[in-house]
């Protein structure tokens, strides 16, 4: 969801709105050190919640206020009642929610070890080349590869076939040429055009936007 800057939504990670975060965690857990790549991250709605469950999270964005959003003291408000990581941690880690001491700490040492942050644009080789981790688990293109040029989309499609492990998933979510952005494109039409070793996990289609979910079968 964007903003009226063209900015996603600063509440809202479409991966819990989407269910996907569930499937991550039970096919590609957090605990095997699971590299994420979040290209155009924003406001970092999904890189916080993936970090504190133990992700290792490339947090890309050209906008330097989204990454010094994401840096900021918010970073460790504990979470909601009716969020996904206090309902998730009641089961699997009460005492994150139950002591506040505890979940400060906890949050620090995330925040510290678990996110690379890199301003920066994910088709550049100066930004490549601050992604320490050659091969990648996940890569996340969440209204983002809409404001790529088709060129620059065609380039980073290209380096995520690359750089994604077996097994890997790859989600893109981007608006149709039809919801007035220069650079809208149809989701499927990545599918045919530079995914073909993938098997499809989910796929939603409309006049205004669509999104991919892909598992790679083979290297």
């Amino acid at each position: 969801m964007l903003n009226d800057n063209g900015s996603a939504s600063q509440e809202i990670c479409h991966l819990i709105q989407s269910n996907q975060l569930l499937y991550l965690l039970q096919e590609l857990p957090p605990e095997n050190g699971r590299i994420v790549i979040d290209i155009g991250s924003g406001w970092g709605t999904c890189v916080k919640p993936l970090a504190l469950l133990g992700y290792t999270v490339y947090s890309i964005d050209k906008d330097i206020r989204h990454i010094d959003y994401q840096r900021g003291s918010g970073f460790c408000t504990p979470p909601g009642e009716d969020s996904f990581l206090y309902q998730y941690w009641k089961l699997s880690n009460p005492k994150l929610i139950s002591d506040t001491k505890y979940f400060q700490k906890y949050c620090e040492n995330a925040k510290e070890k678990n996110i690379k942050f890199i301003v920066g644009d994910f088709t550049k080789l100066e930004t490549m080349q601050q992604i320490s981790h050659r091969r990648w688990d996940i890569v996340l293109a969440l209204d983002s590869m809409h404001f790529m040029s088709p060129a620059e989309r065609e380039k980073a499609s290209i380096l995520i076939d690359k750089r994604l492990v077996k097994g890997g998933v790859v989600m893109v979510k981007a608006n149709s040429p039809t919801n007035n952005n220069i650079y809208g494109f149809y989701v499927k039409d990545l599918l045919f055009q530079h995914f073909s070793k993938y098997k499809v996990l989910t796929n939603i289609d409309n006049d205004t936007e669509g999104e991919l979910t892909l598992y790679k079968v083979h290297d």
